[in-house]
């Protein structure tokens, strides 16, 4: 998208005539050829339609056709966000852009006036690249006027693709016959030292990577100059640890690696990543900032240059995390940089479950952790800080005097007690520097009146003045809602954030402020966009205020005011929001007393809601904050449901984990692991794991304990038997013992299927046997919460919970496929086992490997010879001859392979998804097909036992048997099913309309149309569970829905109608639901005021 308040007319004064860009204040980008006479006028007609400014050339370069011009006088404009440039780093093609210009095709009236051409077209990303040059393919174009092109008049104008600059237009190739555009491309000038020093060397992003790249545009408010990505501050210090993350980005013998940056917050991790990255791109490295939200990386698989990618707040992207690196170019070297304030448990859990993130790792997982420590403390920096803060306030509101207030501001006594925290230092100085163009007195040159008060606070109390003064030009809102009332949103909206999807917004949970209950849709319409112009980031409806730090004071303060403040939103927060809420207040509660007796009391009074969230938060934090989330956990009573649950959760992380750090890896795919590089890798696993066992103390037996951390174990993880290990590494039961001898786990551990152990005594915890190795019942047991649409135990969404609340089991939109009705049982030696335990050469069965790691499912069965194993590991399978069949999960597949009497492997002639005749490994490779859903409503869609939590916005190419397989959608799984066939086509029941496709590789999900009337409702929004959240209930709502029952929401609350959606393609309703929904054809209607709750 081009902001056209940029894009000027230019007329020379040798009378040619084109287009520039402005690209900063006083700087405008051309053609050389339109300026080549060294003067010009230009004109912007977007935000003066007649004023005129004279510009002169200051940079050009001849060869090339570009040149800057500087304007006489400076141009601004408000929200004017600053120029990003691009280049291409992909081979793709037919890749949108667009330009924007003033061509003589547009040249109209008799005064020749030339009116704008928006141009939209595609480009080839190898095109023309020796020559520096790129050409756009137009959609549409003028016809040449006595052999005159009627593009002139566009040279100079900007080439943009994903919002970025990429080029300059400068020639209409006569061979082309007006249907290209020939642009300069922006990198052949860039590096050009007088081009770059007139623009403060500014970095190329990768055009291709636009719609993944995390970018927060410039905001002016406190809070928002203290963000790392405003870059106030001048970059200094850790010259240290930039050397060493060169030395690890330029190790050519290392293709794929990662590296973590941790340290408090504050302490300058994610400006530190900044600098690293923008001296990585000045080196012609593709580097991405990763936006949260992004789930497709198709387009970084496709990428051909060097790539750096910065992911911050890793701890709490560890599903994205896993499908990035599933997508990582093979051909050029990457490198991962993250930063979190702990490497801690959710880098063992992220290591433990995902192969091709451990294998990004070096052997010693400390060594790809850099933490930093506190700078010392330097006695020009608070002068430095002061300044740089003057120089910023002084370009966003010349009419204040910083200068004097600066002199005003006066110096701090520094010491390194409270001043280590680089943040705190930087709040200190713009603290002081808006306090003294108030007008307030804040010091002596020595010491102040200020010294005893916190940084934070004073930042807070001007940002809230900022809030009023902004809410004043928000449809009156400064009026209508006080500033108590407002620093109440902010804090909810900080603590509560909510994505720009179907499933989350902010209005439901502002609905729930005493405040704003009885307020119009029109301010609360108001209130949501007020928030986003404050805070407001790509993806999110609803972002919290940064830095962090900063907001961590604001809750305090608030729930210090308001100890109350949460009682409300809690019903109506998804999974995420609760867990995010958590991990804030946990952070909170590590520094501020009054914080940690609000998450108490919250936890006393809905502990079933938040004791699960608690434990997934506990994962996201640093020591100091786990422990104190554990302690209020103790103190709100409720140990036994969430201490013990994390303690068990980091000894299952650290027993099944402990299968693949022995097998070969890495580099070193011959040999395994040393003995020392598993015994770092797993001590300080187990070493956790024994503290928090003595945390949680609850009087349990700790042989049950470990049982069941064990049953955990081996149930979830489906990995290689630690018993089996054991066998083949005896000393590694030596190094687990005396990792955890203080509670008894040994005779557990001895215990685990396939060791040749006696089982595990009854009394001492349950059997594994009785669960499938993705924790989901056996077929013919009972399902513990199974309800009717009707019905919502305390661990699905409650009445008030909003579309998008995950339930605590898996689905669709989370992170493994819940075993389906009908699903047979687990053949061969039970859950978890990857094979028989090893016998002697003599028994008559052979080593066969099983290799079906391109299969998109996760797991996969071999019938008669394991149970549910890893399908992302290779397996070496101790089996008799004869034969045996596959399933991907519970979709077992017909054809048989067989194991010959010679050891070898042997199938069909005609199966075309096995190879590997004739030798003792057999390799899967499944058979290709796309699921399309775009069609469907919901964010997202699951295809059973094969892939869940897939985007709708894209196709999805799976890799399967063949076999039949459910659909699936956020936590509803259909009855309805389609096959893959022998050949490689689709196939489904011959009355399942909503599905296409028959006879190809492509199943395309229509989805039966339905529509929901809700206009008769009192209240204001309504929802369909899984797929519409707060709509307006004034318009009839259109959608694509599987086969299945549906429930509505009117408001917030979920109520006990729903209606079905038939594998037909019609629409009924429960006989229950008669008082309330009608239904006429596919339509339907709510008939009543309000539902029943």
């Amino acid at each position: 998208m081009i902001d056209e308040r940029r894009v000027c007319e230019v007329w020379a004064d040798d009378r040619s005539v084109g287009t520039g860009l402005l690209v900063s204040e006083r700087l405008l980008l051309t053609a050389w050829h339109v300026a080549r006479a060294g003067a010009a006028t230009v004109r912007f007609p977007a935000l003066h339609a007649t004023q005129r400014c004279r510009a002169e050339v200051v940079w050009s370069r001849d060869d090339l056709d570009v040149a800057l011009l500087r304007l006489a006088e400076p141009v601004r404009a408000a929200r004017l966000t600053p120029v990003r440039w691009g280049r291409f780093v992909t081979g793709r093609s037919g890749i949108p852009a667009e330009t924007l210009g003033f061509p003589d095709a547009h040249v109209a009236g008799p005064d020749g006036m030339r009116d704008w051409a928006h141009v939209a077209g595609e480009l080839q990303a190898l095109d023309r690249r020796k020559s520096g040059r790129i050409d756009l393919a137009v959609r549409s174009w003028p016809e040449r006027w006595e052999r005159r092109s009627l593009w002139r008049g566009v040279s100079g104008a900007p080439l943009v693709s994903g919002g970025l600059v990429c080029g300059v237009v400068v020639e209409d190739p006569h061979a082309y016959h007006s249907r290209r555009l020939t642009a300069v491309r922006v990198e052949a000038f860039f590096d050009d030292p007088v081009f770059a020093a007139e623009l403060a060397h500014p970095i190329l992003e990768p055009a291709e990577l636009a719609p993944l790249q995390q970018h927060t545009p410039a905001r002016t408010s406190p809070a928002n100059l203290l963000r790392a990505d405003a870059e106030v501050m001048p970059f200094h210090g850790r010259e240290d640890v930039l050397e060493r993350l060169c030395g690890w980005r330029d190790d050519e013998d290392v293709q794929r690696s990662v590296r973590v940056l941790t340290g408090s917050g504050g302490q300058g991790k994610t400006r530190l990543a900044r600098e690293f990255a923008r001296r990585t791109a000045r080196e012609g490295w593709a580097v991405l900032d990763l936006r949260e939200e992004v789930v497709a990386f198709e387009s970084v698989r496709d990428v051909r240059e060097r790539l750096l990618i910065v992911v911050d707040y890793p701890e709490k992207r560890r599903d994205q995390l896993a499908a990035l690196v599933e997508a990582l170019p093979g051909i050029r070297s990457v490198r991962l940089l993250m930063t979190a304030r702990t490497g801690g448990d959710w880098l063992t859990q992220l290591t433990t479950h995902c192969r091709e993130f451990r294998e990004l790792l070096p052997d010693d997982v400390d060594d790809a952790v850099e933490r930093l420590q506190p700078l010392p403390l330097d006695p020009d920096l608070y002068g430095r800080a002061l300044d740089a803060y003057r120089s910023r306030l002084q370009a966003l509101r010349p009419e204040v005097d910083w200068t004097a207030a600066a002199r005003r501001a006066g110096t701090p006594t520094l010491d390194v007690s409270r001043y280590g925290n680089a943040l705190t230092l930087q709040m200190e100085a713009l603290g002081r520097l808006l306090s003294a163009a108030d007008g307030a007195p804040v010091s002596t040159v020595d010491n102040t009146s200020m010294s005893t008060v916190d940084p934070a606070a004073v930042v807070l109390n001007h940002e809230a003045r900022y809030w009023s003064r902004h809410a004043a030009t928000v449809a009156d809102l400064g009026t209508r809602l006080p500033g108590p009332v407002l620093q109440r949103v902010v804090t909810v909206a900080t603590l509560c954030t909510a994505r720009e999807d179907r499933a989350e917004s902010p209005l439901p949970i502002l609905r729930r402020l005493p405040d704003l209950r009885d307020q119009p849709a029109a301010t609360m319409t108001a209130v949501a966009q007020w928030l986003n112009d404050l805070y407001g980031e790509p993806g999110w409806a609803c972002a919290p205020m940064r830095p962090d730090p900063l907001h961590e004071s604001l809750v305090a303060r608030e729930l210090d005011a308001t100890p109350g403040l949460l009682d409300g939103v809690l019903p109506v927060l998804t999974e995420r929001q609760s867990i995010e809420l958590l991990v804030v207040l946990a952070r909170s509660a590590a520094v501020s007393t009054t914080v940690t007796g609000a998450l108490t009391g919250l936890l006393r009074r809905f502990p079933t809601r938040l004791a699960r969230a608690a434990l997934v938060a506990a994962g996201h934090l640093d020591d100091t904050a786990r422990e104190r989330l554990l302690a209020v956990l103790a103190a709100a009573g409720i140990t036994q449901s969430a201490g013990i649950r994390l303690w068990q959760q980091r000894l299952s992380d650290a027993v099944s984990g402990l299968g693949d750090l022995l097998r070969p890896r890495g580099r070193r795919r011959d040999t395994p692991l040393s003995q020392a590089a598993t015994g770092r890798h797993t001590g300080p696993s187990l070493s956790m794991v024994s503290g928090s066992g003595a945390a949680a103390g609850s009087g349990t037996s700790p042989v049950r304990l470990i049982s069941d951390a064990v049953t955990m174990a081996v149930a979830r993880a489906a990995r290689t038997p630690f018993g089996q290990l054991l066998q083949q590494h005896p000393d590694l039961g030596r190094r687990v013992a005396a990792g955890v001898a203080a509670v008894a786990t040994i005779p557990v551990l001895l215990a685990l299927p396939g060791s040749g152990s006696p089982p595990v005594d009854a009394a001492a915890g349950p059997s594994v046997a009785g669960q499938k190795s993705n924790g989901a019942p056996m077929p013919g047991s009972s399902v513990p919460g199974a309800t009717r649409p009707g019905e919502y135990p305390a661990n699905r969404p409650g009445p008030g919970d909003p579309v998008g609340s995950d339930p605590a089991g898996a689905a669709p939109g989370g992170s493994a496929a819940p075993a389906g009705p009908g699903a047979p049982p687990d053949p061969g030696t039970g859950a978890g086992s990857s094979g028989p335990a090893a016998t002697e050469p003599n028994d008559g069965k052979f080593d066969v490997e099983v290799d079906a790691t391109a299969l998109s499912t996760a797991q996969i069965t071999i019938g008669g010879a394991t149970g549910l194993v890893d399908s992302r590991v290779v397996h070496k399978v101790r089996m008799a001859p004869g034969s045996y069949k596959l399933s991907s999960g519970s979709a077992w597949h017909d054809k048989k392979f067989t194991v010959t009497a010679a050891g070898t492997v042997d199938y069909d002639a005609g199966v075309s998804y096995f190879s590997g005749r004739g030798t003792p490994r057999l390799t899967v490779t499944g058979l290709a097909i796309t699921v399309d859903a775009r069609s469907m409503s919901g964010p997202t869609f699951g295809v059973f036992n094969v892939r869940s939590n897939m985007a709708t916005g894209a196709p999805q190419v799976l890799r399967v048997l063949p076999a039949t397989y459910a659909l699936g959608f956020h936590s509803t799984w259909t009855k309805e099913s389609f096959t893959v066939t022998e050949a490689g086509t689709v196939d489904y029941p011959a009355g399942a309309t909503y599905l296409g496709g028959r006879g190809g590789t492509t199943l395309t999900v229509h989805g039966v149309a339905v529509t929901v009337d809700a206009t008769k409702l009192t209240a204001p929004t309504f929802s369909v569970w899984g797929v519409l959240g707060a709509a307006n209930k004034n318009t009839p709502v259109s959608l694509r829905l599987l086969p299945a029952d549906y429930r509505i929401a009117a408001g917030s609350t979920w109520s006990t109608a729903f209606f079905t959606v038939t594998p037909a393609g019609g629409v009924t309703r429960d006989a229950a639901a008669a008082p309330y929904l009608s239904v006429g054809g596919n339509t339907v209607s709510i008939t009543t005021a309000t539902l029943p709750a």
